[in-house]
C-alpha cells in the first residue's frame, strides 16, 4: 500500500477554489444551450452533479475539525504517560531493595532503562517499550520484588496502567492515520472538482475560439484572477532542534489553503508554489514545542523561513510523603541524566533534614544534609545537591528525616 502523499493540483487558497467553481457553474447553467451542441454530456445534470461536487468538497472537515482527535489525544496520552513512568520509578526502587548491589544495574536493565531517558521526553515508541519491558521484569521476578517490599498490589495496577496506556497509545495511532485519511480525501475531493473546471475550460476554448471574452467566463487563471487578488509565491526553510541537528517529520501547515507539507531528513521543507498573501503557519512534531507564526509571501517571492523547535519539557518530578518524628523516608526519583535540574525541598508542619545515606531508609552517611523548616523551601541544582550531600555511587540514597516533634509532610521537587 502506497504512503505516498496526495498533493493538490490547485495553487491557489482552497477558498479561492470553491470560489472560482461557483463562477463555473454559474457561467455553464447560462451557456449551457452552446455546450450541449458540442457534446451531449453537458446537460442540467451534469450541472447538478457539478454543484454536488463543489458542495461535497467543501463539507469534508477542514484542517482544524481533523486535527481535534488526535490533539485532544496527544493531552490524554501524556497525562496518562506520567502515571506510567511513576510506576516505573516505583518498580526501580523495589528492585534496588530486592537485589544485592552488584546486581541492580543489570537488574534495572532487564526492566527498561535504557528507555527511560528517551521515555522521560514523552517520545510515546519509548514509553511503550519501557512499560512492556517493566511488566515483563515483575512477571518473571514477582517473589524477589515482593521479598524485597513490593506491594502485592502493584503487578495487577501495573497491568491495569499499562492496559490504559496501550489504549491511549493504539487510538493515538488509529487517529493520526484517520486525519491522514481525511486530509488526503479533502484534497483528493478537490483535485476532482479542479480536473473538472479544467475539463470545462477546454471545451469552452473550442466553443469560444472567436470570442475570447466568453471563454475567459471559462478559464481557470482568468477566474481566479478576479476572485483573487495574489499571486504564485513559495515558502521553505530548515527545521532544527536546540542542538542545531535537523527534524526530520515535521509538520508545516498552512491554514489559508489547508495545505501541509513535511521535513526531510535533512530539516528541509518545501511547500511549492501557492498564492501570495499572508498565511498562519504552524510547525508541529511530537516530542518538541510547537510554533505558530504569520508569514507575508510577496508575489513572485520564495521567501526562506528556518525554525527551531524545542524540546517539550517534562512535567515536574514530585515526590512527598508523611513522616512521624524521627522517621526516615527514601527519595527516589529514577531519573538519568539530570545534573542540570532544579531541586526544590519543602517541609510542612515539622522541619526536615535532608541527607545521603548507603542505604534506603538508613541513617546519614554523607558529608553532608540540608535542614529544611516549615514554610522556608530550599532549591538548588541536582549537581549541587549531590556535591553538598555527597550522593555519589550506586549505594548512595537520598533520604528524609522528620526532625522535628510533631508529625509532617515532606516533599521534593524535581525540574528543568
Amino acid at each position: 500500500m502506497s504512503t505516498q502523499k496526495v498533493k493538490n493540483k490547485y495553487n491557489c487558497k482552497q477558498t479561492e477554489l470553491y470560489a472560482v467553481a461557483t463562477s463555473f457553474i454559474t457561467s455553464l447553467d447560462e451557456k449551457l444551450a452552446n455546450f450541449t451542441a458540442l457534446n451531449t454530456i453537458y446537460n442540467p445534470a451534469y450541472v447538478a452533479a457539478l454543484q454536488t461536487l463543489l458542495n461535497n468538497a467543501r463539507d469534508l472537515p477542514n484542517f482544524q475539525q481533523r486535527n481535534e482527535p488526535s490533539e485532544i489525544l496527544r493531552i490524554q496520552i501524556r497525562q496518562q504517560a506520567d502515571v506510567n513512568l511513576d510506576q516505573w520509578r516505583a518498580l526501580r526502587s523495589y528492585i534496588e531493595h530486592a537485589f544485592p548491589p552488584e546486581l541492580v544495574k543489570p537488574k534495572l536493565e532487564a526492566a527498561g532503562w535504557s528507555y527511560f531517558n528517551e521515555a522521560g521526553k514523552y517520545n510515546w515508541e519509548e514509553i511503550d517499550e519501557l512499560i512492556d519491558s517493566g511488566r515483563e521484569f515483575i512477571l518473571a521476578n514477582e517473589p524477589a520484588l515482593l521479598a524485597g517490599g513490593m506491594p502485592a498490589a502493584f503487578p495487577a495496577e501495573y497491568e491495569t496502567q499499562q492496559n490504559v496506556w496501550r489504549t491511549f497509545f493504539n487510538q493515538l495511532s488509529d487517529t493520526q492515520q484517520d486525519q491522514k485519511e481525511s486530509t488526503d480525501a479533502k484534497i483528493e475531493a478537490n483535485n476532482t472538482l479542479y480536473d473538472r473546471l479544467i475539463r470545462i475550460g477546454r471545451d469552452a476554448s473550442v466553443i469560444y475560439r472567436t470570442n475570447p471574452t466568453t471563454r475567459e467566463r471559462f478559464s481557470f487563471t482568468a477566474v481566479l484572477s478576479l476572485v483573487s487578488s495574489s499571486g504564485p509565491a513559495k515558502l521553505k526553510g530548515k527545521i532544527t532542534d536546540g542542538a542545531n541537528a535537523p527534524i526530520e517529520g515535521v509538520s508545516v501547515y498552512l491554514e489559508e489553503v489547508d495545505a501541509e507539507t513535511f521535513t526531510d531528513a535533512d530539516g528541509n521543507y518545501d511547500t511549492g508554489n501557492i498564492p501570495s498573501g499572508t498565511y498562519k503557519v504552524k510547525f508541529t512534531k511530537a516530542g518538541f514545542e510547537a510554533q505558530e507564526m504569520e508569514i507575508v509571501l510577496g508575489k513572485g517571492v520564495t521567501k526562506t523561513q528556518n525554525i527551531t523547535l524545542a524540546a517539550q519539557q517534562p512535567q515536574p518530578l514530585v515526590r512527598e510523603g508523611m513522616l512521624m518524628p524521627g522517621a526516615i523516608a527514601n527519595i527516589d526519583f529514577g531519573e538519568p541524566n539530570l545534573q542540570n535540574a532544579t531541586i526544590t525541598l519543602e517541609a510542612e508542619n515539622a522541619p526536615m533534614t535532608f541527607f545521603a545515606s548507603n542505604m534506603p531508609s538508613g541513617m546519614q552517611t554523607g558529608m553532608g544534609n540540608i535542614a529544611v523548616n516549615p514554610g522556608m523551601p530550599f532549591s538548588t541544582t541536582v549537581a549541587a545537591l549531590v556535591s553538598q550531600l555527597g550522593l555519589f555511587g550506586a549505594n548512595s540514597y537520598f533520604n528524609v528525616q522528620n526532625t522535628g516533634g510533631t508529625s509532617g509532610t515532606w516533599r521534593a521537587t524535581l525540574s528543568n
